[in-house]
């Protein structure tokens, strides 16, 4: 079973190559954001991995689903030794991604794939999940939308400590195409049984 999982692993990697995963950081303080490199195959390629230890950043990327914030680090001055761990589910898919800091620099393994369960080749293509994701909505799901929400997250100073830090984050949300009516029938009718009945009171006084 190892040996299986292998070389799927092998394959999905290979099936990537041509595709690239751009990755970003984001200052939480200054919401400066900068490209730091890509992913592509079984390659971790850093333009810039150079950071300020004092600032707190964001990892992310927009070329998977939900990941524009995947990790957060603290007191690191370098992403020069840092592992991408790349984690699929058993549909073919990204499911997410993290990233690991090792004391030595490992060249040959900045990359790693784990299966979450047996599958056949996965789809490492970015914009073809963003495609299928869109497709699927628009097809039998609810329409959504983007809103941008604040989260507390917990980070590590510069002391170790451990510390809560609020940031923004997008997520999807689904639109609520409902009418006025539709959302607000229930205080309708309990006016309308109000009223009903206060007319009643007033025509018993009347006789």
């Amino acid at each position: 079973m190892k040996l299986v999982n292998l070389i799927i692993l092998s394959i999905s990697a290979l099936a990537a190559a041509e595709n690239r995963i751009n990755l970003f950081t984001k200052d939480l303080d200054t919401s400066v954001v900068e490209e730091i490199g890509y992913l592509s195959g079984k390659s971790l390629v850093l333009n810039n991995g150079e950071l300020q230890s004092s600032a707190s950043y964001c990892i992310g990327t927009t070329d998977v689903p939900n990941s524009e914030c995947f990790a957060y680090v603290k007191g690191i001055n370098s992403l020069n030794k840092a592992t991408l761990h790349v984690f699929l589910d058993s549909n073919k898919e990204i499911s997410h991604l993290s990233i690991s800091h090792d004391s030595v620099a490992d060249v040959k393994h900045r990359v790693k794939f784990h299966a979450i369960g047996t599958s056949a080749t996965p789809n490492l293509n970015p914009q073809s999940l963003k495609k299928q994701k869109e497709q699927a909505n628009a097809q039998t799901g609810p329409r959504v939308e983007k809103v941008t929400k604040k989260k507390i997250v917990k980070v590590v100073d510069e002391h170790g400590n451990t510390v809560d830090k609020e940031i923004e984050e997008e997520v999807e949300v689904e639109v609520d195409e409902r009418s006025w009516v539709q959302k607000n029938w229930m205080y309708i009718v309990i006016a309308l049984l109000m009223f009903m009945a206060l007319g009643g009171e007033d025509k018993k006084k009347q006789a």
